[in-house]
């Protein structure tokens, strides 16, 4: 015997690598029938028959590609994400629950800033649906007081301002929640560069940190002596690129500040 989870549902995807499946009791396609949000450079997973994981779909521009993954109902995958970002799904059981049980659409997210102490802060989404929808803003999981419009505005931003910010967005039939901004202040990182492998093992993939509003450069080197700018490169995310090389040489990377 179990029970079967009603409300709003809430799934937490972390950047990187984690192992996944829906509260939801219900099978089909992952993103229209289930909610699954559609980030950007989202790549989900299954593992075969040897354990190995294979590459299911790719969320891009247009959608999942090749094809939008469907789901059995308690079917686990595994996700690789650019950035963290909430998987929200409303259910409640016998209600007639449909692949349109919501009709809240996120067209615009909001953004991670770096900004000063005493900067102008300002975080927006952008959502639409066939009901009024409400709104309220959080930071690290918290109400922020009055904070129930699409955009969040802060004349003079504190250090009590600096954290991870999303909105919950709802009609009268659903809910869903935005992505997470970042919101850190502009001297808190200094510059850094991590280099991890791909999960497809494709190539190395350059992380920069610290670097926003400056002008630099990543370099590479295969001796630390003699250093050139690396090209060729495939952007993952705005601070993220995929490196694919194949030599057995040693190879070293630097940023460089200008």
């Amino acid at each position: 015997m179990g029970g079967i989870l009603q409300g709003e549902l809430k799934v937490w995807i972390p950047a990187g690598g984690s192992l996944r499946s829906s509260p939801v009791p219900l099978s089909g396609e992952l993103s229209e029938r289930l909610l699954f949000p559609k980030v950007i450079g989202t790549k989900i997973y299954n593992a075969d028959d040897t354990g190995q994981l294979v590459l299911r779909a790719t969320c891009g521009d247009a959608g999942w590609e090749p094809e939008e993954p469907t789901l059995n109902v308690g079917e686990s995958f595994y996700v690789e994400a650019p950035h963290e970002f909430v998987w929200s799904r409303a259910f409640v059981f016998n209600s007639g629950d449909s692949p349109t049980a919501t009709a809240i659409r996120i067209s615009n997210q909001p953004r991670n800033q770096q900004i000063s102490p005493g900067d102008f802060l300002s975080l927006a989404v952008e959502a639409s649906s066939t009901n009024r929808l409400l709104y309220q803003w959080q930071i690290n999981g918290n109400d922020i007081v009055n904070a129930t419009d699409p955009t969040l505005v802060i004349p003079q931003a504190g250090s009590e301002h600096f954290g991870k910010y999303w909105v919950k967005i709802w009609d009268e039939k659903s809910w869903v929640w935005s992505d997470i901004a970042v919101v850190q202040a502009a001297s808190s990182l200094a510059p850094r560069l991590t280099i991890e492998q791909d999960y497809q093992r494709r190539g190395m993939v350059l992380i920069s940190q610290g670097t926003s509003g400056r002008k630099g450069a990543i370099e590479v080197s295969t001796d630390l002596i003699q250093w050139t700018e690396l090209g060729g490169t495939e952007p993952i995310d705005e601070n993220a690129v995929l490196d694919r090389w194949s030599s057995q040489a040693a190879r070293f990377y630097r940023i460089r500040l200008d």
